[in-house]
């Protein structure tokens, strides 16, 4: 589970203008990020290892430095640093598919497993997965830039375990003086001596431009190495504290922030939406330029999209008027057969999360916090990898009433509550209205304590389970104080581990809703499996 996908779906709706499916010149990415774990998915038509190298990472790595970015990382996840607050999402895949029999000391089959999804349950097997991968493709670009000038101007860093490792072109060789030119021969005509002169002069154009692209190719491929060597030289040795911390891709992407100006990351995973605008708002402070960042995703259907009413049947309402005059009548004639529809393959886009982030901010009047904060805090509050989805609230319904959350500071665990108490009111109580016992000020929220909150949650909860009207099921759904504040806590972890990267709070420091039950697994606190 990665964050709702409805969430993307209402910033399309605001802002179109945010999605596109090319990037203009002036925004071509000089770094790109590829999220290598979703790579690792592959489509069932691939069945051996050299298409699935080919398809899934070498056409990826050419098309990311034919958008104009000098360095592409491709990044893995370092399975270490990976926080434990993930264990419970790892639990739910392993249970919908489980994993294969794969130890330390076996070695990749010769061809790739069948049931593929099982083999990637296997943490052992994906690792040793991730290794090939790294292996082939440091090989298939060094190839790359022996055999092509081209590829002698591209860095390419290999991002998975500790220090990245950055590939790029060696120094050029000390550039060789060419022979002088023969003088012409001395032809005894005048015709000829025209003939000759004129073929010199040409020669020596030729030569001229040939010296002239070669001396740029030199340029080129001088730069390039310059660039490559000073990326290697600025990253701290492999023993720093820099690197720990660096597991998911999700926050290994934004390191890479530092380096560029124009950062694309190249991802299917929704959580890179709410980090991106909140790594943005973070450099933003910074003394260094800003870094701009766009993610490449698969296409959002937004209302735009949606088919127009009668456009998607073959009968239209032209079609059911009355025959013209002179038309003869009877059954029409039945019509061709039309050939079938090419099915279409899968539609990507590129979105600009600065005019996301000024969507936010002009749609989203916090009188507490930033707009951008308190979005992602609400994208965070709905559900994602690390907090469970809020029942009977989704993304549409806390969007539609987020002017009642106006006055919250939703980065804090007792407020985080209020919201919760504050829509689960609106939505079965009464609309427009604050819950009883609450003051719609900034001030009442902030000096709140964490035992009043609950006891508000508790006495809205309880009002709305003895509603007559309400469904059993509905009312078994709902949380009750302790689960809810546990959630509460569950999202105030994950802003931090979104707002921090790899400087992430441990989630057993203190209490942030997470339990680990007599295996040492994480679990969420007040559920079921806790």
């Amino acid at each position: 589970m990665t964050i709702h996908a409805d969430f993307v779906k209402i910033l399309k709706n605001e802002c179109p203008d945010a999605f596109t499916r090319t990037l203009p010149a002036q925004q071509a990415p000089d770094t790109v990020f590829i999220d290598g774990q979703v790579k690792l998915m592959k489509a069932d038509e691939i069945k051996t290892w050299a298409v699935f190298l080919n398809v899934m990472f070498f056409k990826t790595l050419e098309r990311c430095f034919n958008h104009g970015a000098r360095v592409v990382v491709l990044g893995f996840d370092d399975y270490t640093y990976v926080p434990t607050s993930k264990t419970m999402t790892q639990v739910k895949r392993n249970k919908q598919v489980p994993a294969m029999k794969f130890g330390e000391g076996d070695s990749l089959p010769a061809y790739m497993p069948d049931d593929w999804g099982a083999a990637m349950r296997n943490r052992t097997f994906k690792v040793k997965v991730i290794h090939k991968i790294l292996l082939e493709t440091r090989a298939w670009f060094l190839d790359k830039q022996r055999k092509d000038a081209a590829w002698r101007a591209r860095t390419l860093v290999l991002d998975f375990q500790r220090r990245p490792e950055v590939l790029f072109s060696p120094a050029p060789a000390a550039p060789v003086a060419a022979p002088a030119a023969a003088p012409p021969c001395a032809l005894k005509r005048k015709r000829g001596e025209e003939d000759a002169a004129a073929a010199a002069a040409a020669a020596a154009t030729a030569d001229t431009a040939a010296a002239d692209a070669a001396d740029a190719a030199a340029d080129a491929a001088a730069a390039a190495y310059t660039a490559g060597a000073a990326l290697a030289a600025r990253l701290p040795p492999p023993e720093s504290a820099v690197w720990r911390g660096r597991g998911e891709c999700d926050i290994k992407a934004f390191f890479w922030m530092q380096f560029s100006r124009r950062l694309l990351i190249v991802s299917t995973d929704g959580d890179y939406i709410p980090l991106s605008m909140l790594q943005m708002l973070r450099a933003q402070g910074d003394a260094a330029p800003p870094c701009e960042v766009f993610v490449f995703r698969m296409h959002t259907r937004s209302a735009a999209d949606a088919p127009k009413p009668g456009a998607a049947r073959g009968s239209s309402s032209a079609a059911l008027a009355a025959p013209a005059a002179g038309a003869p009548l009877g059954p029409k004639p039945a019509a061709p057969p039309s050939p079938p529809a090419r099915k279409q393959g899968r539609q990507y886009e590129f979105v600009h999360v600065g005019k996301l982030m000024a969507c936010v901010a002009r749609l989203l009047r916090s009188e507490a916090q930033h707009p951008v904060e308190q979005f992602c805090a609400m994208v965070a509050l709905a559900g994602c990898d690390f907090a469970l989805s809020l029942p009977r609230l989704g993304p549409k319904t806390m969007w539609k009433l987020r002017h009642r959350l106006a006055k919250l500071d939703l980065s804090q665990p007792a407020q985080l509550l209020c919201a919760m108490s504050i829509l689960y009111w609106d939505t079965f109580v009464m609309k427009n209205t604050m819950p009883t016992g609450m003051v719609s000020s900034a001030s009442f929220f902030a000096e709140l304590p964490e035992t009043e909150a609950r006891q508000h949650y508790a006495a809205i909860m309880h009002r709305i389970k003895n509603i007559k009207t309400l469904s059993p099921r509905i009312a078994c759904m709902l949380w009750d104080a302790d689960r809810a504040h546990a959630h509460a806590l569950n999202t105030e972890w994950t802003l931090a581990y979104w707002h921090l990267l790899q400087g992430f709070p441990d989630p057993h420091s203190r209490n942030f809703g997470y339990l680990r039950d007599s295996h040492g697994r994480t679990h969420f606190a007040f559920t079921k499996q806790a």
